[in-house]
């Protein structure tokens, strides 16, 4: 053995390639979210809808096809949409041909481009909704299945002005210029190249300069929500379709045959319940906490990054990409991170309080160890509650109300355990905040 031989960074380096498959773990198509069904209820049958006060307190009802929510007395806060058949959902749209579409302000539409006409992409959803989105209000297209994973890490936005990356063989071109407009049979865009029609099947991303402002995803003055109440009737809500979409907009209408919502752009889009996972208010009576970002952020790197791992937290799906199961659920709602963590927001006044559940991340059961962390809440530095030590992949804990006046700072932490930070995917699942009456 060389008199030199360094036995602690051998063993540092032999740890870090077993917690790197732990972080790692399995292939996502082995944990991922099952894909949306197509048909809505039919006359005779019915839906489950749970309805969630901001508070907590949870109701169920069955809704047939002709059955109506009286939205105007509505006290829900939150409204989940119940699977009928989960076994039975199979992917709509063929992957080379789905794209995902991100818009200003944090919403997300996925589906298959149908083809365009000036400032205006057609985009049908699963099911066959139809959307139309103004050029404005898009931030970047994207078929990710069209790309390999090396060639999706390097896509990115032009410093300036608008980028195209174009499909040339198994490579892609990037291709700066400028966004002419949209047409059924691809994207014209000008560029060194000329003006030139780039065909549907041969774009794998774009990116779209924003020269209009988008409202963001922070809950606005509840003095400008009471003015947009004031406008019409309806619920201003954000929408999540079971196909990973986001959509603000208002509820005009939830019924068994499907729901419709009224963009901010006066259009309507018409989705059958089959489609729809969740609908929260966006009248900043509430706000998820995964919306906001935080103040600080001291990203799990058990070595204090002297090996290089460091897992960032991940926004609405687990450290590892996947999406948010634990206890046979999946979660769209919260953070993945990695043991240890620590993440900090400064509060701005007026919320009351946050709740929410914890878990160890259920994709640890494909490992050959399950983890074991303990999540910590604190306020302005003090502790105010611990989960105690957790293990494996086990139901959800419950985290008590967190009383949130005069509170400035609000500190979610997660703390490794034995065998340090082996598999330690922890996710902070469902935080809501609850603003003061």
């Amino acid at each position: 053995m060389p008199p030199d031989y360094d036995w602690r960074r051998s063993m540092l380096l032999c740890f870090a390639c077993f917690t790197l498959f732990g972080a790692i773990g399995v292939p996502r198509s082995q944990t991922a979210a099952p894909s949306p069904p197509s048909s809505s209820v039919a006359l005779g049958e019915t839906v489950r809808i749970v309805f969630e006060t901001a508070e907590g307190v949870a109701s169920t009802r069955d809704l047939g096809a002709t059955d109506v929510v009286d939205l105007e007395h509505l006290a829900a806060a939150w409204i989940r949409v119940e699977p009928s058949a989960p076994a039975e959902r199979t992917p709509e749209v063929a992957a080379p041909q789905r794209a995902e579409v991100r818009i200003l302000g944090g919403e997300r539409a996925h589906g298959r481009v149908t083809g365009g006409s000036g400032d205006l992409l057609a985009l049908e959803l699963a099911g066959g909704a139809h959307l139309e989105l103004d050029v404005d209000e898009i931030e970047s297209l994207l078929f990710a299945a069209r790309v390999s994973p090396g060639q999706l890490a390097g896509l990115a936005a032009a410093p300036a002005g608008d980028r195209l990356y174009w499909i040339r063989g198994s490579g892609l071109d990037r291709v700066d210029g400028t966004l002419e407009e949209f047409a059924a049979e691809g994207v014209r865009f000008d560029s060194v190249l000329g003006k030139k029609t780039f065909p549907w099947g041969e774009v794998a991303a774009l990116f779209i300069e924003s020269i209009a402002s988008a409202s963001s995803g922070a809950p606005r003055a509840p003095e400008a929500q009471a003015a947009e109440r004031a406008k019409g009737a309806g619920l201003e809500v954000t929408l999540d379709g079971i196909d990973g979409s986001r959509l603000r907009g208002r509820l005009r209408r939830l019924a068994g045959d499907g729901c419709r919502l009224e963009r901010r752009d006066g259009r309507t889009l018409d989705l059958p319940l089959s489609l729809v996972a969740e609908i929260a208010r966006a009248d900043g009576s509430i706000a998820f906490l995964s919306d906001l970002a935080p103040a600080e952020a001291q990203e799990g790197s058990p070595f204090d990054d002297e090996l290089g791992l460091v897992w960032p937290h991940r926004v609405d799906v687990s450290v590892t990409g996947s999406p948010l199961c634990a206890g046979g659920r999946t979660y769209r709602r919260g953070l993945g991170v990695h043991a240890p963590s620590r993440l900090t927001w400064d509060l701005e006044p007026g919320w009351r309080t946050l709740r929410g559940q914890v878990a160890i991340d259920e994709s640890v059961r494909l490992l050959p160890y399950g983890g074991s962390v303990e999540f910590q809440v604190l306020r302005d530095g003090e502790l105010f509650w611990s989960s105690g030590r957790l293990r494996g992949s086990g139901p959800p804990v419950a985290i008590p109300p967190v009383p949130l006046r005069g509170v400035k700072r609000l500190t979610l932490a997660v703390e490794m355990a034995e065998n340090l930070h082996v598999a330690d995917r922890a996710d902070w699942l469902e935080l809501l905040l609850v603003r003061e009456d």
